[in-house]
């Protein structure tokens, strides 16, 4: 154990808990259009939803073209991961779910609508990580550049949402047993598809399952919640719309993309890459 003390770790964490502004903290109840984006310090939202992670599972092969290729493939591989961004960055926006962030090759969302039926919430996020999964899946240009594979991780319930960040890059962290389970149905294997937690599963009426992470949705049920949510928007649209804007408004990769030069886990995660939010196009609605 070292020189490490338990009397001296307890006085050094009640120290710092005295410390903290105990009496200022305030924990209130999400109510409709609330702007999480610069949350004071000292204030938690308390927010019944679905999150949604979906992760890309192929991104390290993107990545390590660039270990033996020269610059242009260097500069092809960050244009092709801006493009996956601005992709799901777009779907996001169109189907009104919150981007909570899109770190390294993870993106998290939260649906807070339909307010008041959950049951619709989790068939709306299952109709989204399908549409992510059928917008991604038409990103690809080549060997070197293969289209995205995705898996998706959805759990619904409550979560406390609280300011991550500083002055100008403020964004939402979700602490939470929803969060934290969608993140592991994610992160849970190599295989693609759609997982459930069972919470989120007894919503809509599914069967339970004793393997979380090895029980993707099938077709027939991703039909199914397809259906109910009634997405206004196609995965052939977002494409159109996305191909049209990466011609007319092109990003600057330096602007929206940061490769690390060694891949260490840590940081910004295995896959060494932190991911920013596109700046173009700053007007255009969903994808900016």
């Amino acid at each position: 154990m070292g020189n490490w003390n338990k009397d001296r770790a307890k006085k050094r964490i009640d120290d710092k808990i005295a410390e903290l502004p105990l009496n200022d903290i305030k924990i209130r109840e999400y109510v409709r259009e609330t702007d999480l984006t610069s949350l004071p310090s000292t204030v938690a939202y308390l927010i019944d939803g679905v999150h949604m992670y979906a992760d890309i599972l192929n991104l390290d092969d993107m990545l390590h073209v660039t270990d033996t290729e020269g610059e242009t493939c260097h500069k092809r591989t960050l244009r092709f991961l801006n493009l996956q961004y601005r992709a799901a960055h777009r779907v996001i926006g169109r189907v009104e779910a919150i981007l909570v962030d899109f770190h390294n090759q993870r993106l998290h969302s939260v649906f807070a609508k339909p307010y008041g039926d959950e049951g619709k919430r989790v068939h709306r996020a299952i109709a989204t990580g399908q549409l992510v999964i059928d917008v991604l899946s038409s990103t690809g240009e080549d060997a070197d550049h293969p289209a995205a594979e995705v898996r998706i991780g959805i759990d619904t319930g409550k979560a406390l949402a609280v300011n991550n960040g500083r002055r100008g890059h403020r964004e939402p962290l979700f602490l939470g047993q929803p969060a934290n389970h969608a993140a592991k149905r994610a992160a849970g294997g190599d295989a693609t598809g759609i997982y459930l937690t069972n919470r989120a599963r007894k919503v809509i009426g599914l069967a339970t399952t004793a393997d979380e992470d090895g029980t993707p949705l099938t077709a027939a049920e991703i039909a199914i919640s397809q259906q109910a949510a009634r997405l206004d928007i196609t995965a052939q649209q977002i494409i159109d719309e996305w191909e049209m804007i990466s011609k007319t408004t092109p990003c600057s990769s330096s602007d929206n993309l940061r490769l690390i030069g060694h891949f260490e886990k840590g940081g910004f995660g295995s896959s060494g890459v932190e991911v920013k939010r596109p700046a173009c196009g700053a007007a255009s609605g969903g994808l900016r």
